[in-house]
């Protein structure tokens, strides 16, 4: 008699599947705080000097809760995902826009809508999270 097939939402593949997902936020964290610190450096003290530096608080309280969870769920965080994308948003500043010394006027806006994606990744990640509770909270077999 063959074993019963298990779904891919049942068992330590899921596990897995949730510890690369949460580690991939984690990533994207870094590369969130990185990007708004340099935006709080550079116009901190512009008429959205406040509302930058807010979010800046933010996104690092989320980051620990993140890491909080993870910890509590017995997730390491895999470094060299945040490593990586800690250097590739520190890359992605290094790029041609006709101003070898400075900076493009469209830069700031490229950060905006690069803020607001993550800003809304990581709400839709709390989103996933609170929809699977009810499935992953009773598998913590290690």
């Amino acid at each position: 008699m063959s074993a019963p097939l298990r779904s891919s939402s049942e068992g330590p593949g899921r596990q897995k599947i949730l510890g690369i997902y949460l580690n991939d936020h984690l990533a994207g964290a870094a590369v969130g705080a990185g990007l708004v610190h340099r935006m709080v450096q550079e116009h901190g003290d512009s008429p959205y000097g406040q509302e930058l530096r807010a979010l800046e608080t933010d996104i690092s309280q989320d980051r620990r809760a993140l890491v909080r969870l993870m910890t509590d769920l017995h997730f390491p965080a895999r470094r060299y995902k945040v490593y990586g994308a800690w250097l590739g948003e520190k890359l992605g500043r290094v790029k041609p826009n006709g101003r070898p010394l400075r900076r493009s006027g469209l830069a700031l806006l490229i950060e905006l809508e690069a803020m607001r994606r993550a800003v809304t990744g990581k709400a839709l990640l709390w989103r996933s999270l609170l929809a699977a509770l009810p499935y992953t909270a009773p598998c913590r077999e290690r």
